[in-house]
């Protein structure tokens, strides 16, 4: 038996029969369980039907990144984002609240502001 911990798996999705199937360890905090499910939701959206069961990994594969892009994106939208910072300096601890109103982590707040260039990130 493999460990989690040992390969980065964060979740299983796949189909079996009629039901779309996703487990995810028990121990992830309520913002990644969310993240998570996203990505899954991805990954079903899509896989292919009748198709091999998926893992959501850490992996850099373009598929995992695709996964976690559409996760940001969906919990937590870019032009929501530049409609609450207006593109000005948004201070760490704003983005503590960003990540408490989305209910995701202070990271995929920080990486929606980086990476659409929505605002300057300061300490």
């Amino acid at each position: 038996m493999i460990e989690a911990e040992q390969v980065n798996v964060q979740g299983f999705l796949g189909q079996g029969g009629n039901r779309l199937v996703l487990a995810l360890p028990q121990a992830l905090p309520a913002p990644a369980r969310r993240f998570v499910t996203a990505r899954a939701a991805y990954g079903l959206a899509t896989q292919l039907p009748g198709g091999p069961p998926g893992l959501v990994t850490e992996a850099a594969t373009w598929t995992q990144r695709a996964g976690r892009a559409f996760a940001a994106e969906f919990l937590a939208p870019a032009q929501a984002l530049t409609e609450r910072t207006r593109g000005l300096p948004v201070h760490e601890t704003q983005v503590e609240a960003l990540a408490g109103e989305f209910q995701v982590s202070p990271a995929v707040i920080r990486h929606q502001l980086q990476n659409f260039r929505i605002a300057p990130i300061t300490l």
